[in-house]
């Protein structure tokens, strides 16, 4: 454990600390049911979600999905018509998490990236394992699509953002329009995310049991409770490092913490992204742990990050809607 903490920021370490005495100990509650889970999350959240930048106005919209109505918040962060959209999933291992215990996250991202941050509530494991959370998703991408105005956003410029399992579901959700023949996903960012299901990579070998990302014990069980039939496995939108295809993909930031047991995933995605001609930037976070991002409070770094994926998502909005702008002079 010494050797591991050579290198670890100050203000990472001051969290992490500050993590523990909120969760009473464990940084790592696999032993939780996953109703205690929840519970105990939203409540230590409060403490991480308090300050930030304020938005111009929040509002809430129930939108039909397949199997019942879906909350998703809406983040403005000026009062202006026909702003770009950043629908963004939220993190948990795909069994815990809500628009509360994120709420910081996405008012900061809406104000970085210039644009209406919508955040979904989408159904969590065990209760609703794969593909219920991915196709609810992917329903409220086609719900920004088509009624986009009825909110204010223009609904030619739709980004993605996600984090850790959320990053996971946004990925797939990319995958699945883009091999569905849909364009309708401009750009993405994604954070410290889950892409595979080797358990043996050098970061979860090196950080396992540290508390700086999910121990191998923990993501075992998160992958057991999110995608239970073993031929959930195969399917290349849970494991889409192993199964999965990158070309014609939108332009994504792409998040990583290099003392995170998930930092191989997000290399290697970064890498596959390049191969198959794609455009992934990859910016590594050095001396901070999984949940830096979600500590922007405390960890300087955290808010970087956010600002970073922020200034990339408005960089290719303003490049769609220069590219809308040509397409129609020539219409």
């Amino acid at each position: 454990m010494d050797r591991l903490k050579v290198g670890l920021d100050p203000e990472m370490a001051a969290a992490l600390a500050k993590q523990a005495e909120l969760c009473g100990g464990s940084l790592d509650p696999v032993e939780l049911p996953t109703p205690n889970q929840r519970g105990a999350q939203e409540k230590r959240d409060r403490y991480w979600n308090e300050g930030g930048p304020e938005v111009a106005r929040s509002v809430d919209r129930h939108i039909a999905g397949p199997t019942g109505p879906i909350l998703v918040r809406f983040f403005y962060p000026v009062v202006a018509e026909r702003l770009p959209v950043v629908l963004y999933i939220h993190g948990g291992g795909w069994t815990v998490g809500s628009l509360a215990s994120n709420d910081r996250f996405m008012r900061t991202l809406a104000i970085e990236s210039d644009a209406v941050v919508a955040g979904v509530e989408y159904a969590l494991a065990p209760e609703h394992p794969y593909p219920t959370a991915l196709n609810e998703v992917v329903a409220v991408i086609d719900w920004l699509t088509r009624h986009g105005e009825e909110v204010g956003i223009d609904s030619k410029r739709i980004g993605l953002a996600g984090a850790s399992a959320g990053a996971n579901l946004a990925l797939a959700a990319s995958m699945m329009l883009r091999d569905q023949g849909r364009k309708q996903i401009c750009t993405g960012a994604l954070y410290v995310g889950i892409y595979g299901l080797d358990l043996e990579t050098a970061s979860y070998k090196a950080f396992d049991e540290t508390g700086y990302g999910p121990s191998r014990k923990r993501m075992q069980a998160l992958i057991d409770l999110y995608a239970p039939a073993p031929t959930d496995r195969d399917d290349p939108y849970v494991t889409p490092l192993e199964r999965g295809a990158f070309n014609d993909l939108p332009p994504f930031y792409i998040c990583a913490a290099n003392l995170d047991t998930l930092y191989e995933d997000s290399v290697a995605l970064a890498r596959r992204i390049g191969e198959a001609g794609g455009h992934a930037k990859l910016e590594v976070f050095e001396g901070v742990g999984h949940a830096f991002f979600k500590y922007g409070r405390m960890v300087s770094k955290g808010r970087q990050a956010i600002h970073s994926g922020g200034h990339f998502l408005a960089g290719h909005f303003a490049t769609s809607s220069l590219d809308a702008a040509a397409t129609a002079d020539l219409l």
